[in-house]
This record gives C-alpha cells, structure tokens and sequence, in this order.
C-alpha cells in the first residue's frame, strides 16, 4: 500500500514538474517610432543610432537562440542629386557599410544582415541591441528596423532534493500521525465509562 501511495506520487510530481517544458517565443521590436528619419552625408543629420530592446528579457534567466534584423532604406532621388548613396550600418559592434544607386532605392530597399555570435551574444548580456546607422555618401531615408528575437524560456528548476522528504522521514511522519489519533483514541474510551 505504501509502495504505491509512493509511486503514485512520484509520477504526479514528475507529470507537475515536465509541463514546463522550454519553448522559445518570438518577439519583435521596431524602431523608428515617429516615422521615417533623413539622413544626409554633408548637410546632416548624418547618423542615427538607437536600441532595439527586447520588453521582458531577463538577461541570465532568459536565452536568445537566434534573432534576425531587416533594417529598410528608401530615397526619391530629389533631395539631392547624387547618383549613389553609402551607408555603415553598425549592429551590437559589427559594421556593414552597402552602396545603393538611386535607380536601385527609389522604392524600399532592405537589408538584412546575418546577425553573428557578437550581435547575440550582446543580446544574451544586455537584451538590447545597439544600432547606428551613418550615411557616408549621398542622402537617404531611415524607414524602419525590425528585430525578431527567439528567446528561449526556461525549464522550472527541479525541486530540491534537501527539501525532499526521504521515505524514512514519512514513515517517522505517518507513525506520529498514527499514534496521536490512538492516544485520542485511547483516551476518548477511558474518558467513555460505557
């Protein structure tokens, strides 16, 4: 009887314990939030730089498996009339520097660049992502950043073994229990003359 009154409650504790299982859960953040920013390599402004921070992040309780960013450019080629535009873009310390003709950004133009292990790795310690963008040559519109996070949710901890009672320690519980209620027991029918 005790064997599985045991059992049976191992395997409800491991059933409680397995349901939190971990699953990593998508979030995006988008920057700008006012709309598109201009950006000019002589007249200025010419750089941009904010952060793409993940809302719920707990950076060494939470993990980034994985994270993509599609950073959007566009030009109508009448604000000044070069024939290219340059820009850097800087992602978590990495830079990327990219050349567009203005045939080629007259409509949304996106880049996308593979985000490395730094990048990540910023992401894991901070759960922000610092991004400047600087235009080097030629005028162009900032339109939009999207960053899309994969953030790995934790397993619950399993439970302390300390804090585990042994078998020992419930039967020792069980026999108290046990002998409290024959002492009530016991005394009940003493106090009873019938």
């Amino acid at each position: 009887m005790l064997q599985k009154l045991f059992r049976s409650s191992c395997l409800i504790a491991l059933a409680l314990w397995s349901t939190g299982i971990a699953h990593a859960i998508p979030i995006e953040d988008m920057e700008p939030e006012t709309g598109p920013v201009y950006l000019h390599a002589r007249k200025g402004p010419k750089t941009y730089d904010f952060n793409h921070e993940i809302t719920g992040f707990m950076p060494g309780l939470h993990s980034i498996t994985g994270a993509t960013i599609e950073i959007t450019f566009s030009d109508d080629a009448l604000e000044c009339c070069d024939s290219s535009e340059n820009v850097n873009v800087t992602i978590g310390g990495t830079t990327w520097g990219t050349t567009y003709s203005y045939e080629d950004i007259d409509l949304d133009d996106i880049f996308n660049p593979v985000l490395n292990g730094a990048a990540l790795a910023y992401l894991n310690d901070y759960g922000a992502l610092p991004v400047l963008i600087t235009a080097t040559k030629g005028d162009l519109y900032f339109v939009s950043s999207v960053l899309t996070a994969e953030v790995l949710m934790p397993t619950p901890p399993p439970p302390d073994p300390s804090a585990t009672p042994e078998p020992a320690t419930w039967m020792l519980l069980g026999s108290g229990l046990v002998g409290i209620v024959g002492f009530g027991l016991k005394r009940r029918k003493l106090q009873d003359p019938a």
